[in-house]
């Protein structure tokens, strides 16, 4: 299947981003391919609903966010659909995701961020690769649980870990399939889409990170099974590059059509909103 929508997109308004990532260069960008429908997700904490925990997340309130709709009603007329979302993030002293029902309905589209470690973790939490895991796991049930979760698009790359001192991908098995399936059916029964993450799919060779497109080492990786049981379980899917700069999402996203044929994503697959 060809995938025609990235629903995964930081501009510079995410401070983590590259200074290539605006608004216009990525209308440059997306003009010349074929793409019919994106999503701008910058990471987003309603200071509505929970104090900030630092200072970097208190800065991603809704009127920063919204600075997106008036970058993009400045750009020339585009040949695709653009949605206003955001990557919502998760507080364990809060009991899901920091967003009110009130804030929430401003948005076209939300992602969920439940592996974003680094942010709700202490340093030594996250340097335990098996209590990092159960985090992940009470993160996600906390998410896909909560009182906004019916406003959720889609849950943000699953289960891997961002800013752990070791390869994530020790932490994949630390989780039992049988755990994956109840999560992922949960995530079914609500409506929330899974997150075909085109970034995840990336190989590591003696600790250093390597591109691949073969579609082979790609459905050999660990994380590909995250993916198979999010199907098995019945979860519906959108596809996103994560990219924090033009570089990135002309790495990234190429992987979505060769990542849809391994894991036969056909368009009933699919979210309604990216079809």
């Amino acid at each position: 299947m060809h995938i025609q929508h990235d629903f995964h997109l930081h501009t510079t308004v995410s401070f983590c981003a590259d200074e290539s990532a605006t608004i216009k260069n990525y209308f440059e960008r997306f003009r010349q391919t074929d793409l019919k429908k994106i999503a701008f997700t910058d990471h987003f904490w309603d200071c509505s609903k929970a104090e900030p925990e630092n200072e970097w997340i208190a800065q991603y309130d809704y009127p920063y966010l919204a600075k997106i709709k008036e970058e993009i009603k400045k750009e020339e007329k585009v040949p695709f659909k653009i949605y206003f979302g955001c990557e919502a993030e998760y507080s364990p002293k809060d009991g899901g995701l920091i967003i009110t029902s009130e804030t929430a309905e401003k948005f076209d589209f939300i992602t969920a961020a439940s592996s974003h470690t680094h942010h709700f973790l202490t340093k030594e939490t996250l340097a335990n690769p098996q209590k990092t895991a159960e985090a992940m796991v009470e993160a996600y049930e906390d998410i896909i649980t909560c009182d906004v979760s019916r406003y959720i698009g889609s849950m943000a790359h699953p289960f891997a870990a961002i800013g752990t001192p070791y390869d994530r991908d020790l932490l994949y098995d630390m989780i039992s399939d049988d755990c994956y399936l109840r999560l992922f059916e949960k995530t079914a029964e609500k409506g929330i889409a899974v997150e075909i993450n085109t970034s995840c799919f990336r190989k590591m060779d003696n600790g250093t990170t390597v591109e691949t497109y073969d579609a082979d080492e790609i459905a050999a990786l660990p994380y590909a099974n995250i993916i198979r049981l999010a199907k098995k379980a019945g979860c519906q899917f959108v596809f996103g590059s994560d990219a924090h700069g033009i570089d990135e999402h002309e790495k990234w996203f190429p992987r979505a059509d060769i990542l849809a044929e391994i894991f036969e994503i056909k368009e009933h697959n699919l979210a309604e909103i990216v079809k």
